[in-house]
């Protein structure tokens, strides 16, 4: 099994670096995975996620002296709490954790359950949700009516157009807008 792992920046809607997301590619004899998928999904998913622990454990001091944090979104039951820095992405509507970072919101099989139980601590927009309805006037409502729920909202875009709406819509972070470095050059995003 081959694992590489990219950093992939998370920025606030001026430029400034907040932290990254842990991205992970596994290659398993020639053939791509999606992690999480398959016959042995579980036991691949455990190796990602304890792989990605050392990395992250690995560069530590960096995300510290930084004042950075790092997002996995690797959907297992061990996580790791010794890392202040560290915070998990996930679509789990379990509404009894305090400080959730949800993901996808928006998608068609998400909940925004956790939202309005005030547990959410940052919300991450579905990206084809954000593709289909960024350009619509109605954008900002969503993203203010959001903001309601959580202090902090990530928004996926490919396009610098929208940041100044963004900023001007509250938003906290966009991601998308810097291409994915290795793991390893995490010093080059500064």
């Amino acid at each position: 099994m081959k694992i590489e792992n990219f950093a992939v920046p998370i920025t606030s809607t001026g430029g400034k670096l907040l932290g990254v997301e842990l991205e992970t590619r596994v290659e398993i004899n020639g053939c791509r995975m999606i992690v999480g998928c398959g016959r042995e999904a579980e036991h691949i998913r455990e190796q990602v996620h304890t792989q990605q622990i050392r990395e992250v454990r690995r560069m530590g001091n960096w995300f510290s002296r930084n004042n950075l944090f790092c997002v996995i979104s690797t959907e297992t039951d061990t996580l790791t709490t010794e890392l202040p820095f560290l915070k998990y992405l996930t679509t789990d509507t379990d509404c009894s954790k305090d400080g959730v970072w949800l993901d996808a919101v928006g998608a068609y099989t998400s909940s925004t359950i956790p939202l309005v139980a005030g547990v959410v601590e940052v919300a991450r927009l579905d990206r084809t949700f954000t593709k289909e309805h960024i350009d619509r006037d109605i954008f900002p409502i969503i993203v203010k009516n959001l903001l309601m729920y959580c202090d902090k909202l990530i928004v996926p875009v490919h396009n610098r157009q929208h940041l100044s709406a963004l900023h001007d819509a509250g938003v906290w972070a966009v991601q998308g807008e810097y291409r994915p470095v290795s793991f390893n050059s995490l010093q080059m995003l500064l």
